[in-house]
């Protein structure tokens, strides 16, 4: 039985997945049963509270007691769905407690990284794989060495420098800035996506003189055609200008044949006639209405050569032509950063090879390969293990890699009578940056990228087969009413601007509200000043953002709610640092990413301005370490109020006398701490 839970957020997915986990495990009369189920979450976090959770669960199950909430719903579940009596579940339930207890390790839920390692290891030998495998997550670290690799390799040899020159310069021109290694180390980002895999398998023969070749011949064509098509609007544009013909005189004026053939005449990609061009095409009319008789008369002695350069563009576009050109200018554009990720793809190789490095996205490739060449059953041989029953947590987060690496194993389960359940929310899906592929579970249970599989439809054939729908998670057992009524009319309202393969997302039934608690939902909108405001114009300006948040959490907290209730949410994350900023001034106590670290700290700051004060005491330093004086001492005053902000800091230095650039650096940080 293959099923798919779509859970929003609050709806109570992790006790869903712990029920259905349990259900699993208790229905048949082995305290063991549990061993045959793989549970794969996204993150550490997650798989640890799903087995606290089965074991709280088991415990209160076996407890005897009389059984509420949570516990009286797992219970009922296996009442109903299972024909256990409750005294068979809770004697099952303790021997299953006891048998995991004992055998910790058979309670396989992990995320989906640790069991991609498991499956590799019994295969590190096939692989030529060294058996200690040591993985790594420094990745940027280890990209960038490889820029500096490539880098160094800029000289040894002709093709190689040509090639690197040509990369650099395309870089650095598009990204407006002159080190050639920044841009070099954006693009190498480009190489843990899972789209550039098979690209960068296509090109793994290729040399560097081949990249430079193909680089010469697609300029020397697009040249060629450009011009050819340029000088067709130019003749036509003379044509017009020896009659002394202009946009005025021909028809819909600036917005017909004249614009085409100014376009025409710097032609560079792509030009399409516009509706007016066609008209004056298919009626043969070109003058304008308002033109005299002479003019009409000049207009008719070239209109010939107007129909036959336009005409001339649109037999090129029904021969192929001008798309085989759009299509050579496309690779052009592509082609350096290509051969750049080429490059880099080789020198980082070459630096995990020398560090017996890999990364996780190395070990996923290599599952994908073994599980769809491998037969099932000898997988699990040498796994050790055989799973009959899969969950998969947050599959909206899931690659399609690893899905595709998972599928054969899952496929043969249900096949042969075992079970999925994929468990998720598609409005959730926030790891794209990491090959999350929402679309895949909007897809099911129909396969999404199955092209790429070898026996795609034999898979997809068997997810259909065994397909059985289920309601999804729609109570919200979080969030206040209010905010509940807020995303159903927001995703309601933008569901029709998406483009159709994204409004799926957002098909499912609204969510409903369980509790009734208060709540509410403020938006506003603040427009940057335009430019040419006059000064001291204050119609229709905006209030100051961090006033009106400050204002609004007021409110809030004048109305009763508590502080952990409220939640400020913003565009980016230095508006983000402002407006926290702005709160901790006011006295309110602010949980947030940079909140909670160490730079960030008011006083953790104030240290290091003092530090760079002492080690370079000019105004700069100065007016930050006043500033931040202020923040913690705002009896200190600010440098605007105080004068001269380093003889202000030179004034408070000189009551602090452990406080000189020539103190230890222990004693120096100890009494600045202490000042």
């Amino acid at each position: 039985m293959f099923q798919a839970l779509h859970s929003s957020a609050g709806a109570g997915k992790t006790h869903a997945l712990v029920r259905h986990y349990l259900l699993l495990a208790l229905r048949e009369d082995e305290p063991g049963a549990y061993g045959r189920i793989l549970a794969l979450t996204f993150t550490n976090k997650a798989a640890s509270e799903m087995r606290e959770r089965i074991i709280t669960y088991l415990e209160g199950l076996a407890a005897g007691t009389e059984l509420t909430g949570a516990l009286a719903n797992v219970r009922d579940t296996l009442v109903r769905e299972a024909g256990l009596d409750p005294a068979t579940v809770r004697e099952r339930a303790a021997r299953t407690l006891i048998h995991i207890l004992h055998h910790w390790p058979q309670l396989a839920v992990s995320t989906i990284d640790a069991f991609t390692r498991r499956v590799v290891m019994p295969f590190a030998r096939d692989l030529r794989m060294d058996s200690e495998l040591r993985m790594t997550t420094e990745e940027k670290e280890l990209r960038a060495r490889a820029v500096d690799r490539l880098l160094e390799d800029a000289g040894s040899d002709p093709a190689l420098t040509t090639l690197l020159t040509s990369i650099g310069s395309d870089l650095v021109e598009n990204e407006d800035v002159w080190r050639v290694d920044r841009p070099l180390l954006n693009l190498s980002d480009q190489l843990t996506k899972e789209a550039a895999i098979d690209p960068l398998l296509k090109l793994q023969d290729s040399q560097d003189q081949d990249f430079v070749a193909i680089q010469r011949d697609l300029r020397r064509a697009t040249h060629t055609f450009r011009e050819r098509l340029r000088t067709l609007g130019r003749n036509a544009l003379a044509a017009l200008a020896a009659e002394g013909i202009n946009a005025d005189d021909l028809a819909y004026g600036k917005n017909g044949p004249w614009s085409y053939l100014n376009k025409l005449a710097v032609f560079d990609v792509a030009l399409d006639p516009n509706d007016h061009v066609r008209k004056a095409m298919a009626k043969d009319a070109w003058t304008s209405g308002k033109a005299s008789a002479s003019v009409k008369a000049a207009v008719e002695r070239t209109a010939p050569l107007l129909r036959k350069t336009i005409q001339e563009v649109e037999d090129l576009r029904g021969s192929g032509e001008l798309g085989a050109h759009t299509l050579r200018c496309a690779v052009l554009e592509d082609l350096l950063p290509a051969a750049g990720l080429h490059l880099l793809s080789d020198r980082l190789e070459t630096v995990k090879r020398e560090e017996a490095l890999v990364f996780f996205s190395d070990l996923v490739k290599k599952v994908a390969a073994i599980v769809q060449r491998e037969p099932a059953p000898f997988l699990y041989e040498r796994l050790g293990e055989k799973y009959r029953h899969f969950l998969i947590d947050e599959f909206q987060d899931t690659s399609l890699l690893q899905w595709h690496a998972l599928l054969p194993l899952i496929t043969n389960a249900l096949s042969t009578g075992g079970t999925a359940l994929l468990v998720g929310d598609a409005k959730q899906a926030i790891y794209r940056w990491r090959n999350g592929e929402a679309r895949q579970f909007t897809a099911l249970p129909h396969l999404f990228g199955k092209e790429r599989l070898a026996d795609g439809d034999v898979h997809e054939g068997i997810l259909l087969r065994t397909w059985a729908p289920i309601d999804p998670l729609l109570e919200n057992r979080r969030s206040a009413p209010a905010v509940i009524a807020f995303n159903n009319d927001l995703f309601a309202a933008l569901r029709d601007t998406l483009p159709e393969k994204y409004r799926i997302v957002y098909d499912a039934p609204a969510q409903l509200a369980v509790n009734d608690q208060e709540g509410l939902v403020r938006v506003a909108c603040f427009a940057k000043p335009e430019k040419n405001d006059a000064p001291g114009n204050d119609e229709h300006i905006d209030p100051d953002p961090l006033v009106f948040t400050a204002g609004a959490v007021r409110e809030a907290l004048d109305d009763g709610f508590k502080p952990g209730d409220i939640a400020v949410l913003v565009r980016s994350g230095n508006q983000g640092n402002a407006v926290a900023a702005h709160l901790v001034v006011q006295g309110h106590q602010v949980v947030s990413p940079d909140a909670l670290s160490l730079g960030a700290d008011p006083g953790a700051r104030t240290a290091m301005a003092l530090l760079a004060w002492t080690c370079r005491p000019d105004d700069v330093s100065a007016a930050q370490a006043v500033q931040l004086l202020a923040l913690l001492r705002p009896d200190h005053g600010t440098a605007p109020e105080r004068g001269h902000p380093a003889e202000q800091m030179r004034t408070w230095c000189s009551t602090r006398p452990a406080i000189h650039p020539r103190a230890p650096l222990h004693a120096l940080l100890h009494a600045i701490l202490r000042a």
